[in-house]
């Protein structure tokens, strides 16, 4: 186990981003149970139209997650995000590799 591993010690829901089914409804894939390291701190970014934007939290994982994908922090079975307080949209993502280049995580700006 990395040290990069035992820093992650709280739980976050995941769900990928939205995709249409076969009636142009928006549905989610299942929602997966990854390991994080959830900071609310805001942080200056500029998302994917280009505009200035703040999150609201930080979020490190071992696993890569997508942009318009939703996080919540602890686990949760429910299959739509919309029906879960507190999931968030992921507005952008980070790949972060150590000096070495060894261990990659990976930085979700919610």
């Amino acid at each position: 186990m990395t040290w990069f591993k035992r820093t992650l010690r709280q739980k976050a829901t995941y769900w990928g981003p939205p995709q249409k089914d076969a009636w142009a409804a928006r549905t989610y894939p299942s929602p997966a149970t990854l390991s994080c390291h959830w900071e609310e701190k805001a942080r200056l970014f500029i998302d994917k139209t280009g505009e200035q934007s703040h999150s609201h939290a930080v979020v490190l994982l071992e696993t890569e997650v997508l942009v318009d994908g939703m996080l919540y922090l602890g686990e949760s079975d429910e299959d739509d995000p919309a029906n879960q307080d507190g999931a968030d949209v992921i507005r952008m993502t980070e790949r972060v590799p150590t000096i070495r280049g060894n261990v990659i995580s990976y930085r979700a700006l919610l």
